[in-house]
């Protein structure tokens, strides 16, 4: 278990990579070179957001929230090499990471199904984080909805447990995004599989791998057979 999940956590920091290569050089302030939107907690069929006592907003156990702004592009996704940024700031009272969606129009066209950009929290240390999620211009598509409008839709589901957000904005791209996102998903990767224990027949399974000629010297081999 743990070999795969290496494996899973090193093609993910490879995508982001080239996301990252790919958006930053062409990376803008928002339509027409304005401030971005603002963004909304949107309350309604499919979104189960409740306001705290603080100001901020809830989601309990395993439930659903999702924050939207108006579409800033004119075409069904944004300009090739965009990146933008949902920036957001919670308390973090989960025993497992939140994920953080998006409409990508990759997935069923519903609005209701998102593609994953990011999982945050899962510390269940109750401290308020910042967590910087970025999405690149070939993951977003504008959502059509009944009356017309046009939408950059994302989805916060919550893990075990309740998050709080009490701030949502979109921005730019910023040095230190990569860092950070490799960062945060080593964290709940490494929480995650604290304590886990591999299921006994795994062992009576194994094998040990038969490496020749210069792979046999070699500390780490990423790919073994099939």
């Amino acid at each position: 278990m743990y070999r795969i999940n290496i494996r899973l956590l090193s093609l993910v920091q490879v995508l982001f990579f080239v996301f990252g290569i790919i958006s930053c050089s062409g990376s803008r302030e928002g339509k027409l070179g304005s401030a971005w939107p603002a963004v909304e907690f949107f309350q309604g069929e499919g979104s189960n957001w409740t306001s705290d006592n603080d100001g901020s907003w809830l989601l309990s156990n395993g439930s659903t929230g999702l924050i939207k702004a108006p579409a800033w592009w004119p075409d069904n996704r944004p300009p090739r090499g965009e990146m933008v940024v949902l920036e957001l700031e919670y308390r973090d009272n989960m025993q497992t990471p939140a994920r953080v969606e998006v409409f990508s129009g990759l997935a069923r066209a519903d609005r209701l199904s998102g593609s994953e950009l990011h999982r945050i929290g899962g510390m269940n240390d109750g401290a308020w984080k910042k967590a910087r999620v970025p999405c690149p211009w070939d993951f977003l598509y504008a959502y059509g909805g009944d009356k017309g409008e046009r939408e950059a839709v994302f989805f916060l589901r919550s893990g075990q447990g309740s998050i709080s957000v009490r701030s949502a904005r979109l921005t730019g791209p910023q040095i230190g995004d990569e860092e950070n996102w490799n960062a945060q998903t080593r964290e709940w990767v490494a929480y995650s599989q604290r304590g886990a224990k591999a299921d006994p027949a795994y062992w009576d399974m194994a094998e040990d791998a038969v490496l020749e000629g210069p792979l046999a010297e070699e500390p780490l081999v990423a790919y073994q057979r099939s």
